[in-house]
């Protein structure tokens, strides 16, 4: 699938997904809360709309130009960056219920970081235990969210 395509079904998606919340949240009792929800959808929907726009000239313009298929063996293809992103962060929602959200943010976290790249086992704990105790000062001292708790936290 051609990039431009790609980046258009996925602002589509975006889009539908962003319709049904505004749907949803129509159902609320206090009209500040639709109003706000309201603007922010409609100028949502003014850039996707926009962005389709742009996207479409894309596609129109690359039409004309002769197509290079670049060959990627399935090895390299499972190894992209992208991937292992994206079933990182699946994983990451499937253990939040699991281990609790503060664990598991400890964990992907630590992860991303010797994914992307830092090689320091030291580095890598301390910023993924500071970024944790940053999240639960912010959440739940100050704020007073509850996030799901698992078998650790």
């Amino acid at each position: 699938m051609n990039r431009v395509v790609g980046r258009t079904v996925f602002v589509i998606v975006i889009w539908l997904w962003s319709l049904y919340y505004f749907l949803e949240c129509l159902k609320f009792n206090d009209n500040s809360e639709k109003i706000t929800i309201e603007v922010a959808f409609f100028a949502f929907t003014f850039f996707s709309i926009l962005e389709i726009i742009n996207l479409i000239k894309q596609i129109y313009l690359n039409k004309n130009k002769e197509k290079i298929i670049n060959k990627i063996s399935i090895k390299e293809r499972i190894l992209d960056r992208r991937i292992v992103s994206i079933l990182l962060i699946i994983i990451y929602f499937v253990c939040i219920d699991i281990v609790g959200f503060y664990s598991s943010s400890f964990i992907l976290f630590t992860i991303f970081s010797i994914f992307l790249g830092t090689r320091k086992i030291f580095i890598v704990l301390s910023q993924g235990a500071f970024v944790t105790l940053c999240l639960y000062v912010i959440f739940n001292t100050f704020l007073k969210v509850n996030f799901p708790s698992g078998i650790f936290f």
